[in-house]
């Protein structure tokens, strides 16, 4: 992990969770303050987010949720001077809970925990670089991939079109055998594919995407057999 976020509208509980955090990961850390209030553009990097229970100006579970939406790679912990605060997070999406006032100190176990777990994590995400911020984009909701000139162009199946600066071989490298070219400009999920025609494929959104002669057969030889199983 190197981006991490801490969210309270308390600076002094800020600073000192900030000076447990760098003290167990050290100094080449980014780690960013924030309030409740401008919290949520400010965790679309992050690989870490610590959101506190308690504040003023902001809903902690619509902060983490505005979080999570923005930002589904990142791992999650509420934390509180109240222990009983963990029952007003139930029922939230969250990693983990730290009572600040904890006689055992269990944050040194819970970042090594958190370090190995977002690791994992990031084989289900694609990395990219966006407006100079580096984004996580969901392998499973990626239906196919586009090149236009120098733009690459992911299509996601809530129908946003996220853009980039990029070339296709370089996405390749970040996807695994799940996804199939089929075309110089086209990468598509396997599991988005609902037809295969002589010279297209529609997916499961409808859209149509060219197949070219190039790659037609090794297409036909991954998706025929793949529907009759």
């Amino acid at each position: 992990m190197e981006r991490i976020v801490i969210i309270s509208d308390e600076p002094e509980i800020r600073n000192q969770l900030t000076d447990r955090v760098r003290r167990i990961l050290g100094d080449g850390l980014q780690i960013r303050q924030q309030t409740g209030r401008d919290a949520s553009s400010q965790c679309k990097d992050a690989d870490l987010v610590f959101i506190h229970t308690r504040m003023s100006r902001a809903s902690s579970l619509e902060v983490a949720r505005r979080m999570k939406k923005a930002n589904p790679a990142a791992l999650l912990i509420f934390f509180s001077e109240n222990q009983e605060d963990v029952d007003f997070i139930l029922g939230s999406d969250f990693d983990s809970f730290l009572w600040l006032r904890d006689p055992v100190d269990r944050l040194p176990a819970m970042l090594q925990t958190f370090e190995a777990r977002f690791a994992a994590n990031l084989e289900h995400f694609v990395r990219i670089k966006r407006r100079n911020r580096r984004q996580l984009l969901p392998k499973s909701s990626i239906l196919y991939v586009e090149r236009d000139y120098r733009k690459i162009i992911f299509h996601m199946d809530d129908g946003e079109l996220i853009s980039i600066y990029s070339t296709l071989d370089e996405v390749l490298q970040e996807l695994d055998d799940s996804w199939l070219r089929i075309h110089n400009s086209y990468v598509v999920q396997e599991a988005a594919i609902r037809e295969l025609h002589r010279d297209f494929l529609k997916l499961k959104d409808g859209s149509l995407i060219p197949v070219s002669r190039t790659y037609a057969a090794q297409a036909k030889q991954r998706i025929i057999p793949a529907a009759k199983a």
